[in-house]
This record gives structure tokens, C-alpha cells and sequence, in this order.
């Protein structure tokens, strides 16, 4: 099975299905035996590593070719005529206070040494880790994709310290440059569909906040209120006769 770590047109969805039930398998804490895969003994770990940098070196492919094709403005969206302000409002301004900006070189440091060898280094995959251990919070898509295409995380190789804060200082300057890209439109339905003003957020809460911002918080939407009616309107018994009468006609 390691021999198809070396194939490029290894299926997108099939390594994500694999790094799952390396997860499952991982927290359960079983064997390789006991679930039917003994070709793992003894290197569970090290496939799973190895999954997780293939699955970020195809994502990192995918959305460089995805942008190569948007390259292509048509005359409307040339002119700005198409521009309404960025397209992720709150995700623009929490690349710009949260993450890489918000923590210094100490705080990467300690993170760093924890996952360090002997000869303090790390290996590549291990950055992204190293990254979670910092902020107590898995860090955002655009910050990753920032991350594998400075310090070449889809690259086999280790880091030493040196060049992991060369790496922190490039990738705050980037992060600095980055603007609140506009909207680009390269129809017009889907542009007027946008101006109306019943659309609706294209991010909610609960996928903008990982998690609560105080312990007297939650994140989503509140919960419906359960409405009973103390005191209901009932009839007596001489007003449904009366209504009864009335609805066989005989009483006009």
C-alpha cells in the first residue's frame, strides 16, 4: 500500500475516505489485526502522516488551477463594473487578526521544540500540527493553503527552527498584502441576484467560529421557543349545539 503514495492520479475522495478510517482507527486505539488490516502493524502512524501530506499537496494543486481559469475577466468585470466588495467579509478580516498575526515567534517556538528530533528539526508534515498545537484552534483554509505554498509543504524534507521563522515572517507579510478581493461576476443574473436584498449569507456562524468565543456562549442559531397556550378557548356545551343546528340547516 505505500508503493501508492507515488502515484499522482491517486483519486482525491479516496484518499480523504482513507485518512478518515486512519483517524477512526487512531482514536480507537486498536490494533491493525483487530480491523482487518495487518499490512499497517507497526506503521499506521507513518501512512497516516503520509496521507494527510498527499491530501494537502492535491488541494493545494487543485486551487492553483482553479485560479489559473478565473484568470479570464470578461470586459464588464475589467471595467469594475461587476465589484461589490469582497466576497468573504468576515473571512478577509479574520485571516487579518487571527492566526499567524495574533502569535509571536516564542509562541511557534515552544510548539516547534515539542515536535522537534534530536537535532532539532521537524518534518514538513508536521507543520501543520505544529500550527494547531500554537493556536488551540485548527487554523483556517486560506492561512493552510498560505503555509504549504510558502514553507513547501507538499515537499519531502525536514525544517529547522531557522528556516521555519524565516518562513513566519514571509508569511506575515503576506498576510499584511492581502486584500478584500471583490466579487467577480461573469454573468448578469448572478450578479442581480446578489443585489437583491432578501439573499442570504453565504457563511453562516457555524462555519465562520470553530468554536465559542466566551464559555457563557454557544455557536449556531438559537433554539425555537416552545409556545403553550395557558389558557385555551373552549366552548360549553350549549354553544356546540348551537353550532352543531346551525350547520344541519335547521335554523336559518
Amino acid at each position: 500500500m505505500f508503493m501508492l503514495m507515488s502515484h499522482n492520479k491517486y483519486e482525491p475522495k479516496i484518499l480523504v475516505c482513507l485518512l478518515q478510517f486512519c483517524e477512526r482507527v487512531l482514536l480507537s486505539g486498536a490494533k491493525p489485526q483487530q480491523v482487518g488490516v495487518p499490512w499497517l502493524s507497526g506503521g499506521l502512524t507513518t501512512y497516516y502522516l503520509e496521507l494527510h501530506r498527499r491530501v494537502l499537496l492535491i488541494t493545494h494543486r487543485n486551487k492553483s488551477k482553479e485560479k489559473d481559469k478565473k484568470r479570464t475577466r470578461t470586459m464588464s468585470g475589467f471595467f469594475g463594473v461587476t465589484s461589490l466588495g469582497p466576497a468573504q467579509p468576515i473571512g478577509c478580516n479574520l485571516l487579518s487578526t487571527l492566526g499567524v498575526t495574533s502569535f509571536s515567534d516564542n509562541d511557534f517556538k515552544k510548539a516547534f521544540y515539542t515536535l522537534a528530533d534530536r537535532e532539532g528539526k521537524i518534518n514538513r508534515i508536521d507543520v501543520y500540527e505544529c500550527m494547531t498545537r500554537t493556536y488551540g484552534f485548527e487554523p483556517m483554509p486560506e492561512e493552510i493553503n498560505i503555509f504549504v505554498s510558502t514553507m513547501k509543504l507538499h515537499e519531502d524534507g525536514v525544517l529547522t527552527w531557522e528556516e521555519f521563522s524565516g518562513g513566519l515572517k514571509a508569511i506575515r507579510e503576506k498576510v499584511k498584502k492581502i486584500g478584500k478581493r471583490a466579487t467577480h461576476y461573469d454573468s448578469y443574473k448572478d450578479y442581480s441576484d446578489d443585489l437583491r436584498k432578501h439573499a442570504r449569507v453565504k457563511f453562516g456562524p457555524m462555519e465562520v467560529y470553530k468554536r465559542p468565543m466566551t464559555t457563557a456562549q454557544a455557536v449556531g442559531w438559537h433554539e425555537e421557543e416552545v409556545f403553550i397556550d395557558r389558557f385555551p378557548k373552549q366552548s360549553c356545551a350549549e354553544t356546540k349545539y348551537q353550532d352543531e343546528v346551525v350547520k344541519s340547516g335547521w335554523i336559518v
